[in-house]
């Protein structure tokens, strides 16, 4: 049987690494669509205080089927 997915864009992000970014974003999709299945980054970038890195950030696409 064939599935057919839908996919969102987001950017999770965390003070604390890329890798705490990319589950912030995946939690927050799972609050607004059911069936989240998969997940690609498609980008990384941070943000930079005077202290050095200050936020990580993850461009996700979150795919997911109704």
């Amino acid at each position: 049987m064939s599935k057919v997915y839908k996919f969102v864009e987001l950017i999770g992000t965390s003070s604390d690494g890329y890798k705490a970014a990319i589950a912030n974003g995946i939690e927050e999709a799972k609050k607004m669509h059911a069936g989240v299945r998969w997940f690609e980054v498609t980008e990384q970038r941070g943000y930079i205080s005077e202290d050095g890195v200050a936020w990580y950030q993850a461009v996700l696409k979150i795919g997911y089927s109704d």
